[in-house]
């Protein structure tokens, strides 16, 4: 059972012996250091979050916005036929709408929810 062992562990690959250099022939720089944010995914629904101006815990408040998708439906209902008054519905329904979060405390807006496009 042990030469079966030894056989396998011989079989495995080995790391090469890397000779670095010494501190000395290193040249003089810093090396860069690049911080990434955790981006959060919005919802149309308000968020807890953390306030990136006023560093506060907060709950979103969500704001409706006209984006591309009432547009689309407002250009496609005109297609149709539907001159006037029934073109602009998707302006009137929160549901077409993009939604803008922001600070309750300092009204920054902090993101954006798209329908489409996001």
């Amino acid at each position: 059972m042990s030469k079966k062992k030894t056989q396998e562990t011989a079989s495995l690959p080995t790391t090469p012996d890397l000779n670095f250099p010494q501190n000395d022939s290193l040249p003089n720089y810093l090396p860069v250091v690049q911080n990434f944010i955790d981006t959060p995914i919005y919802s149309p629904d308000p968020m807890r979050m953390t306030c990136l101006t006023c560093r506060q815990d907060i709950v979103t408040v969500t704001v409706p916005e006209a984006g591309l998708l009432t547009w689309l439906l407002c250009g496609g209902l005109t297609l149709m036929g539907c001159f006037w008054g029934p073109c602009l519905y998707p302006f009137c329904i929160e549901e077409t709408k993009d939604v803008i979060h922001e600070c309750p405390n300092c009204q920054t807006s902090i993101g954006m929810y798209k329908r489409i496009g996001g």
